[in-house]
């Protein structure tokens, strides 16, 4: 496969470089880190002139799928962007099929990866700082790509309700949890928000960014959307900010890890909510989009056979319905 591959590349670099390459060789290989059985991803560089790229190979028709979607997004994403945005999105350079695998080839962005921080330790300087950056930087740069991709067409609560119909069309809650979930639905619905649909990147992870010189370079767009809610991003970092603590914890929820990581003795709650507030300029209640970007997260990943949807739906029920949640994290919880 390998070979293929530097072959495939060889072949094309002159359409994507407007040059040809001295040598082109492998500088790293790896498995994916979401999807280790089921996908791969290696750098290709000219050792001479220096462009590397991305193959990214999927293995399985689903992971196939999930390639073709991330081509199709970021060749429609970057020609929407203003310049200096444009540099923080992969260029895809092509879409091909090599020894029966889809694969997926961009341009590779400089960066380093950012450390993942324990959120249910001490902290400390440092991994506060970083996530503090992190969450800073990325909801500027979410509000900035809603502001360049919004659509003309303005939708109310209405569109937003229909979320929360799939929502309880998904799982079996019991009948008090499911009546609060009506009631917030009806809520949303009569509420008179009026918005419009953007992109938004819908898995704006610490594992899913380079840091460049100060900036933010974004990785893996195979969940992006252009029809998203505009605050999407932002509102769902709560959410995987609460799995994540549950991933390093083994917490026996996302609700549980929310309740310590996120709380009041919680660090990374802190951290989080600072810069969520810092960056939240909405008419819409800052509670109720966290809710409906959980619900809209758990319907996503139902439909999603690499993952479950226990997570968010679980932690969606929680934010609306839980009343001990409601009392340690009120800032993140719903309102009406």
């Amino acid at each position: 496969m390998i070979e293929e591959l530097t072959g495939y590349a060889r072949q094309e670099w002159q359409s994507w470089f407007g040059h040809s390459p001295e040598s082109v060789g492998i500088a790293i290989g790896s498995g994916g880190p979401a999807h280790r059985t089921r996908a791969a991803v290696f750098v290709f560089e000219d050792r001479r002139a220096r462009p590397s790229v991305v193959m990214k190979i999927a293995f399985t028709d689903l992971e196939g799928a999930f390639l073709r979607h991330e081509h199709g997004a970021l060749a429609d994403i970057r020609p929407l962007l203003p310049e200096p945005m444009r540099r923080t999105v992969p260029r895809a350079l092509g879409l091909a099929e090599i020894e029966g695998n889809t694969v997926l080839t961009m341009e590779a962005l400089a960066g380093r990866r950012l450390l993942v921080p324990d959120l249910n330790g001490t902290g400390g300087s440092l991994p506060r700082s970083l996530m503090g950056d992190f969450y800073r930087k990325s909801f500027e740069w979410s509000n900035d790509l809603a502001v360049a991709t919004s659509s003309t067409e303005r939708l109310d609560g209405s569109h937003l309700a229909e979320i929360v119909d799939r929502y309880i069309g998904l799982v079996s809650h019991s009948t008090d949890v499911e009546g609060k979930v009506r009631s917030f639905r009806d809520a949303v619905a009569g509420s008179g928000i009026a918005w419009s649909t953007s992109w938004q990147h819908a898995d704006l992870a610490v594992g899913n960014v380079l840091m460049h010189r100060g900036e933010l370079r974004l990785l893996d767009w195979e969940h992006a959307s252009d029809k998203s809610q505009p605050w999407f991003d932002l509102a769902q970092s709560v959410g995987a900010t609460a799995r994540l603590a549950k991933r390093q914890s083994g917490a026996a929820s996302s609700r549980a890890a929310a309740m310590s990581a996120l709380g009041r003795s919680g660090w990374a709650g802190q951290v989080l909510r600072a810069e969520i507030e810092r960056a939240w300029d909405n008419r819409m209640p800052l509670g109720w989009v966290i809710a409906l970007s959980s619900m809209a997260t758990a319907i996503r990943q139902a439909d999603d056979t690499r993952m479950g949807a226990d997570d968010w739906t679980e932690f969606a029920a929680s934010l609306v319905a839980d009343r001990e949640l409601r009392s340690e994290l009120p800032w993140m919880v719903p309102d009406w």
